[in-house]
């Protein structure tokens, strides 16, 4: 490697290059999955009960809700709450006089965190069944965008990553090979002189795998400081985005990126030196 430091270095810059690329798109993936659970846990199902419910049913109600799948919490609104959120959130004071809680007009009512999207039409259809329960609703049409955004991204994210791992590979096994070809007289003469297939092919893996290895790590290191910066930049200049939505930590995004990250620099270095030497060693 050090003999040939030129094309070693150019293979190590190779690697490196493509796993940078590959881990922006990684960084770009995991906070648009943060962004949409984030979102996704705006979006909840009302269940309003029966006005003639008694108040001694209401814990027990929202216990057996609260046990169903993928249902993660649960709060319960009053009449009392319920006139007020109206009356001061709403701004609607002037158009209430003369109606006082638990008239009807604004009943009691469940707001239940479901854990998945695509478990709420179920969590509703399940609610609206049962005996206290006058009827539960949610957000379709913002459900169904949601989840086309969300479907349509996380495809183009893993097409992305797949299209930018096959160039890596093909461009990886291309320099590596050039690296190998440069020294084919020197794996002639050792199959010459009786060296075994595995005896010449060995040095050329580990010298694969190092150069996948130290790729990874100088891509890893750049990277590092990119989505440091950026992430301190954006909490910095843009802390109205921040306020909202929660973007992912610098340990939790490596903690994950890291090894993936290395194993494939290790995995594209081996298989670009094996499919390298392998016609060389025909002599």
């Amino acid at each position: 490697m050090i003999r040939n430091r030129l094309m070693t270095f150019a293979s190590i810059v190779t690697v490196s290059a493509c796993t940078l690329v590959l881990a922006v798109s990684y960084f770009l993936l995991v906070n648009l999955d943060q962004v949409i659970d984030t979102v996704e846990s705006e979006f909840v199902v009302v269940a309003f009960i029966y006005d003639d419910v008694p108040e001694a049913n209401i814990e027990e109600l929202q216990n057996r809700i609260l046990s169903l799948n993928y249902v993660d919490g649960i709060s319960f609104t009053s009449f009392e709450e319920a006139f007020e959120t109206a009356a001061v959130g709403f701004g609607m004071a002037d158009f209430l006089v003369g109606i006082y809680p638990g008239s009807g007009v604004f009943p009691r009512s469940f707001t239940i965190e479901v854990r998945t999207f695509e478990e709420q039409e179920n969590i509703v259809n399940i609610v609206s069944n049962m005996a206290e329960i006058e009827s539960a609703r949610h957000d379709q049409e913002g459900l169904d965008l949601i989840l086309g955004i969300t479907s349509g991204i996380r495809l183009v994210s893993i097409i992305v990553i797949l299209f930018l791992g096959l160039i890596s590979t093909i461009i990886i096994v291309n320099t590596i090979k050039i690296t190998v070809s440069a020294r084919k007289s020197e794996i002639s003469i050792m199959k010459y002189v009786g060296a075994t297939n595995s005896f010449i092919r060995w040095p050329f893996l580990v010298e694969g795998i190092l150069i996948g290895f130290l790729g990874a790590i100088l891509a890893l290191i750049i990277s590092y400081f990119i989505y440091t910066a950026a992430l301190t930049n954006i909490i910095t200049n843009f802390y109205q985005i921040t306020a909202i939505l929660e973007l992912r930590e610098v340990v939790d995004v490596f903690i994950v990126l890291a090894p993936i990250a290395i194993a494939m620099g290790i995995f594209i270095g081996f298989i670009g030196s094996a499919s390298s030497i392998r016609k060389y060693l025909k002599v």
